[in-house]
């Protein structure tokens, strides 16, 4: 995620790397315009641009193009969430393959032309037949293939032809190209591993495409015993898979996440796939909040302070969330209650036989686990119209069946006791960022902030400034200052 362009004006400061004055981008800061057309594209240091930003460099732009006024917005990266993948996976470096096992992609190719498939894979081995991804008929022929075979690279489009690079066990993102009369192997830095002429015809190919072995019809063969990491598959310019290795939160199963289908593909065959590292702190999550906030990393509460999200807690809300506890006070960190099991608490913990335990549940009590104060928290709580799921930290905790039928609003910070004035379950703690699902839809996305002196949180979803609606006050965490704050004029 970047902002590529920002209206600025066409007189002082100008920031640029678009090669249009006037026009502000990523790179160097000039203080005219005889400066600017002197100089060559050069990057600006993230501190001096936030010092320059602070003592007044905004006044220089107009905000929303509009010299009169409108939003001025502000943009900070953090590394938090995934761009590609739905909030219930988390993103692995790669799926490691035991030799036994395969991805089945579904995609028939009928045609060999203008292909561009590229894989990153690291070996165990080099010394069986290897395919990385292909299929082939009893008949051998239509066939796909990009192999290692008697310790070299191969490919093979209806012919086979072998590399005189030899297959070894470093990490590769090879990229298999096809034309219209070529077929071609490139490495990780652009070298030609095989090469060959193609004359094929895959009209009659009803085989689809495996990843991580060979597709023979009646069975696979050529598994891969090594790490695959993400791999796509492109014709004629349109992306046909785009799979990333990850693990699915909802029953820890590991599996290539397609981004065009929105599919979670898991393993074929009889041996296992297990998961590489998980990718974390590197995947870049821009938050828009309006430039007269501060982002702060969390909002801390003593159990006194709340905020009505408008969204009422029944059947097909989810919520995801991180947060720590201060205490081990019973408490939760959404929740509803109109009487009895007409309850909806999507993160909620309560003392049990002398344990600290997590009870976030539809309508009935299903307390395990222990919670413990001072750690920090990432819960995810699904729900739909017979029961719920929920989650901390990647691991599966409970799983149930019930139904409400709330009207009430669920309160972030505690739960709302029948819209009493008191709020029953109070959160003593922080809280780092929360989301919350309607039906699969966001609809609240909560990121605290500062504005001034007051502190709350910033919905991105309805624009809104959520401030404490219970006694005392919020405190802010520290202000978020390791990014870059630019103004988006739209």
């Amino acid at each position: 995620k970047k902002q590529d362009k920002i209206p600025a004006k066409d007189t002082n400061t100008v920031v640029t790397y678009t090669g249009t004055v006037g026009v502000v981008g990523e790179k160097g800061i000039y203080q005219d315009e005889g400066t600017y057309s002197a100089q060559t594209d050069n990057l600006v240091e993230a501190g001096a641009f936030n010092a320059a930003v602070k003592t007044g460099l905004d006044s220089e732009f107009l905000c929303a193009g509009n010299a009169s006024g409108g939003d001025c917005w502000l943009w900070s990266i953090h590394n938090e969430g995934d761009p590609e993948l739905p909030p219930e996976y988390t993103r692995l470096e790669y799926l490691i393959f035991d030799g036994a096992s395969y991805i089945n992609t579904g995609v028939v190719l009928t045609d060999p032309k203008n292909i561009e498939n590229v894989i990153e894979m690291k070996a165990s081995g080099t010394s069986s037949f290897q395919t990385w991804t292909g299929f082939m008929p009893s008949s051998t022929t239509p066939r796909y293939g990009v192999h290692f075979y008697s310790g070299k690279w191969m490919i093979g489009i209806n012919t086979t032809v072998n590399s005189t690079a030899s297959a070894d066990t470093a990490k590769h993102t090879v990229k298999f190209v096809t034309t219209n009369n070529a077929q071609t192997l490139y490495d990780t830095n652009g070298t030609t591993l095989a090469t060959t002429g193609l004359n094929a015809d895959f009209s009659s190919n009803t085989l689809a495409l495996y990843v991580g072995a060979r597709n023979q019809g009646a069975s696979a063969g050529n598994y891969v015993t090594g790490n695959i990491g993400p791999t796509y598959l492109k014709q004629n310019g349109t992306v046909l898979y785009n799979y990333i290795p990850a693990r699915r939160h909802s029953d820890n199963a590991v599996g290539m996440y397609d981004t065009v289908s929105g599919t979670f593909k898991t393993k074929s065959g009889s041996g296992t796939i297990t998961a590489g590292p998980e990718v974390t702190d590197n995947v870049p999550y821009t938050t828009l909040v309006p430039n007269d906030y501060t982002p702060v990393e969390y909002v801390e509460t003593t159990g006194t302070q709340w905020i009505d999200t408008g969204i009422i807690g029944k059947n097909g809300v989810s919520v995801d969330a991180d947060f720590m506890l201060n205490t081990t006070d019973n408490g939760s960190l959404f929740g509803n209650r109109m009487s009895g099991n007409t309850r909806f608490w999507p993160a909620m913990w309560f003392t049990s036989s002398g344990v600290f335990r997590w009870n976030s549940t539809i309508a009935t009590d299903v307390m395990v686990g222990t919670v413990e104060a001072n750690k920090r928290y990432k819960t995810h709580f699904v729900s739909s119209s017979s029961g719920w799921t929920f989650d901390v930290n990647g691991a599966r905790v409970s799983s149930g069946t019930g139904t409400v039928a709330n009207t009430n609003h669920m309160y972030l910070f505690g739960t709302n006791n029948n819209n009493s004035t008191t709020l029953q379950y109070p959160f003593k703690g922080k809280m780092y960022s929360a989301r919350v699902y309607q039906d699969g839809v966001l609809v609240r996305d909560y990121i605290p902030v500062k504005q001034g002196n007051v502190v709350g949180v910033y919905d991105k979803v309805s624009n809104t400034f959520f401030t404490n609606q219970g006694s005392g006050t919020f405190t802010a965490g520290p202000d978020i200052s390791n990014v870059v704050y630019m103004p988006q004029g739209q």
